[in-house]
């Protein structure tokens, strides 16, 4: 069996591990370490849960002390919380030689990962398309748009999906959630769910034909 293990010293002991697909995988329960003295846990966003849990992993009582993870939890003064917006896609983002490109364009949810991908593809297309058809600006990000939008359409919609996925009620149970996981994670399903966003290449994708208004 594989493992994923952790040398931290574990100081709040929330130090939990998860069994799927044949490996053991160690992570660090937030909820625990708030019971054990970690307190404030709960009003911190995401994304300094997401720190803090890396903090754990690694407290060693050197680089990383105990005091050092509870000085994480008392930066936030005034916690503040913001939600994160389904939009559906745009289908249409051109208008005679004005165009929009990356969140502007395709604003999407963070469960693909691909925000930034998206801006430096649109980037890449909108380039090679205006080099070709450098007589006619408005034509060009015509085709830009036609080239990018079937894609940008796909990922905005697969990470509105996968939020049923990543976070789905089936993962509060930690026996159930390895079942989940084990399942959802099979190489086929990922494959299935995931190759064409990691083979596209923008450099030598066609550029399309602007679609007639």
């Amino acid at each position: 069996m594989g493992s994923n293990v952790s040398k931290s010293l574990d100081s709040f002991n929330c130090r939990r591990t998860l069994t799927a697909g044949g490996s053991d995988y160690v992570y660090y329960d937030l909820v625990e370490a708030e019971k054990n003295g970690l307190t404030g846990i709960a009003q911190l966003p995401y994304s300094m849960k997401v720190l803090l849990e890396n903090m754990l992993r690694f407290e060693d009582g050197v680089t990383v002390t105990p005091e050092d993870v509870q000085a994480i939890v008392g930066q936030l003064e005034n916690p503040l919380r913001w939600a994160m917006m389904v939009r559906d896609p745009l289908t249409n983002w051109t208008q005679g030689r004005i165009t929009l490109l990356g969140d502007a364009a395709h604003p999407t949810l963070p469960f693909l990962a691909q925000g930034a991908a998206m801006a430096i593809e649109d980037a890449c297309v909108i380039a090679r398309a205006l080099e070709r058809y450098a007589d006619d600006p408005a034509f060009a990000l015509q085709a830009y748009q036609a080239t990018r939008i079937e894609r940008t359409t796909r990922i905005v919609n697969g990470s509105a999906a996968n939020t049923k996925r990543f976070h789905n009620p089936q993962l509060a149970d930690p026996d159930v959630a390895a079942r989940y996981v084990a399942d959802e994670w099979q190489e086929s399903k990922v494959r299935q769910r995931y190759e064409w966003l990691f083979s596209y290449e923008p450099e030598n994708v066609p550029l399309a034909a602007p679609v007639a208004a």
